[in-house]
Parts: C-alpha cells; sequence; structure tokens
C-alpha cells in the first residue's frame, strides 16, 4: 500500500489506560473503510514523506497532555518489527517515512519462553538501529496471557523477588504454579501452552520480570511502555 495512504489509514488515536502494578497501554487502532477505498484509488499517484520531527515528543518520565496526543497522533501497530523477521532497514524507512512515533507491538514474543533471552539480545541490536534513526520514538512490548513450560529455563534474578516482596531464592521460574490450579479452570493458550492465572504470584514474577526487562531494550530513556492483553475471564486481582 502507497505509504501516504498507511499513515491516513493507521495513525489513529489510542487510549492508554495504566493499572497501578505496571504500566500498561492498552491501544486501539481504527480503520476508516471509506478512506481505505479513497487510499486504494489514489495508490498510484505520487506524494512526498510526511515530516516526522513535526510536533512535541519531549518528556522526563511524566507526560503533558500535549505530547501525549501528539504519540498518540502518530502511533501504528508493527507486530513483531524486532522479533527477527522481515527487512528491518525497511521497517525503519517506512517508520520515519510516515512519521510515526509510537509503534505497537513491536516486540511480540507470543510462547517465546524458551528463547527468552536470545530474542531479548537481538532486540537490543535492532532497537538499537531504530533509535538512532529517531530517538524519540517509543517501542512497545507485549506481555501475554499464554505461558508455556520454556520458561522454566529461564533464572529468577534477586532484584525480582525484592521488588515482590519475595523471599529471594537462586531457582527457575516454575510453569505448574503459574497456571490455573483448578483443571476445569485451565485452558491451552499455543502448543503446550496455559492461560497463566495472575491471582499467583509466580505469575506475577514472571509477568513482572518481562515487563521489566523490555524497558532497557526498548528505550534510550524511560520512555518504554509495555502492553498486557487478556482474555475474558483471566483471574486479575
Amino acid at each position: 500500500m502507497h505509504e501516504d495512504c498507511f499513515s491516513r489509514l493507521f495513525l489513529r488515536p489510542r487510549i492508554p489506560v495504566v493499572p497501578s502494578t505496571l504500566s500498561i497501554v492498552i491501544a486501539w487502532c481504527f480503520v476508516i473503510y471509506s478512506q481505505a477505498a479513497q487510499c486504494m484509488a489514489a495508490a498510484g499517484a505520487p506524494s512526498s514523506p510526511v515530516a516526522s520531527g513535526v510536533g512535541n515528543y519531549h518528556f522526563d518520565k511524566t507526560m503533558t497532555r500535549e505530547v501525549l496526543e501528539n504519540y498518540l497522533s502518530r502511533s501504528i501497530s508493527m507486530e513483531g518489527v524486532f522479533n527477527g523477521r522481515g527487512d528491518l532497514d525497511d521497517n525503519i524507512r517506512m517508520i520515519k517515512s510516515i512519521g510515526a512515533k509510537y509503534i505497537g507491538r513491536s516486540l511480540c514474543l507470543w510462547n517465546g519462553e524458551a528463547n527468552f533471552m536470545g530474542n531479548i539480545e537481538r532486540a537490543k541490536q535492532q532497537v538499537a538501529k531504530a533509535l538512532a534513526a529517531d530517538a524519540e520514538l517509543i517501542l512497545e512490548a507485549c506481555v501475554f496471557e499464554t505461558v508455556s513450560p520454556g520458561v522454566e529455563q529461564i533464572p529468577i534474578p534477586d532484584w525480582v523477588f525484592t521488588a515482590l516482596s519475595q523471599p529471594v531464592e537462586k531457582r527457575n521460574f516454575n510453569y505448574t504454579p503459574m497456571i490455573y490450579a483448578a483443571p476445569e479452570q485451565r485452558r491451552p493458550m499455543g502448543r503446550n501452552a496455559q492461560v497463566p492465572d495472575e491471582s499467583r504470584i509466580e505469575t506475577q514474577l514472571w509477568f513482572f520480570y518481562q515487563a521489566a526487562t523490555y524497558s532497557p531494550t526498548l528505550s534510550a530513556h524511560p520512555a518504554v511502555a509495555a502492553r498486557t492483553e487478556w482474555l475474558p475471564g483471566c483471574n486479575m486481582r
């Protein structure tokens, strides 16, 4: 699709929600079909790149309403752009060309527990290239409603226990205490994976670890957004 059309279709305001436990942004992208038809009709017409430097995107820990709306007005979803697939250089070129500032779902490790640290190390290198192209980018990572036994390969750092007021132990994450205790409540979510029960401390440790790991990976400053998605009926309290 022509990039100007892409910008008009997908750079839509999205709604942030910030719970008390984790800084979470839930984004909704709205597509207007009448504009889609218009864009398709004009797809062959030449256009100039969108100016990416327009607007104020500066903030330090807290964000003004103006800056928030500027980011939301230049937000898109690019699922897994830092997942190690596709042409990263061309994706960064497109981001700059359309003037996007908030990149939703940019690191999207669905059932990626078995190679979590490898994925993180690759993402650090790729993110550095994106932030070198535009240091004002906010890159969104996902904390999903699924977990697999591969999580048991990941050691739990001391700071995770400390942050959640738990006794420090030298061990890896434990899959079974993350899923629902009652078999009738369990629901498969991917191959050999289950919906985790967020009311259980093991799940809370895992979710916190992911979000805290994503933060320095995806940002040159404390401006990272962690995204979480929930199925209806997830046990949250």
